[in-house]
């Protein structure tokens, strides 16, 4: 472990104090290199500045096209970007409890430092799909072609399908001691802020994608 390097992917959108908590809980509960790389949007001013006063992690900018795309566009342009040997996919609404990612990297080890690990969010079923998770980057490279998801995908149903090809060839831990609470509206844990409004309209073209991709 104390050689590793973890890479927290984290796009963020209209969301300034979520971002600012997000970030500060991250260093708070990871004792181990890490770089946390943030996407926002170029017309977010707000979360800009509060990467500015934290003075931690790097962020690269998206234009409201690239938003439009929805998350995955920024999880995969940050993953060409990272510098990491493991790397994680994060989100702002995301409150990590102490000892994640101890038992995070500690199931990979289980794998041989080899595969995709599914952290426990608490509201959904970890070992049906992991909505967040964190993977080395050789096991990116191999078998997800240098991207956290397909990019047909735009916000949903990709975890479910980058799960199904880590189960199928072996490499998939859902790791029940890594909690990361997933705080999202669809589990009553927040309001239908504009950013959860904007990812909605792409559920039902991400969810027929998925079933003609499986």
């Amino acid at each position: 472990m104390e050689n590793r390097k973890l890479s927290i992917l984290l796009p963020s959108a209209y969301r300034p104090e979520q971002l600012r908590r997000a970030v500060e809980l991250v260093w708070e509960k990871t004792p181990l290199p890490v770089e946390v790389c943030i996407s926002i949007v170029e017309d977010d001013t707000a979360s800009r500045q509060v990467i500015e006063d934290l003075s931690q992690g790097w962020w690269i900018v998206r234009t409201i096209e690239e938003y439009k795309k929805g998350a995955v566009y920024a999880w995969n342009q940050l993953a060409g970007l990272v510098t990491g040997d493991i790397l994680a996919l994060w989100a702002d609404d995301l409150l990590p409890y102490s000892g994640w990612s101890e038992a995070a990297l500690a199931a990979l080890d289980e794998m041989g430092g080899h595969g995709l690990v599914g952290f426990n969010d608490i509201s959904s079923d970890g070992n049906i799909y992991a909505a967040h998770w964190l993977a080395d980057r050789a096991f990116i490279d191999e078998y997800l072609g240098g991207m956290m998801y397909p990019p047909v995908y735009h916000s949903w149903w990709a975890d479910r399908e980058v799960t199904d090809i880590a189960k199928r060839l072996g490499r998939y831990r859902w790791c029940e001691q890594a909690v990361v609470e997933h705080l999202n509206y669809t589990f009553g844990k927040s309001v239908l802020d504009r950013t959860y409004q904007d990812a909605a309209r792409n559920y039902e073209a991400d969810r027929l994608t998925y079933e003609a991709r499986r």
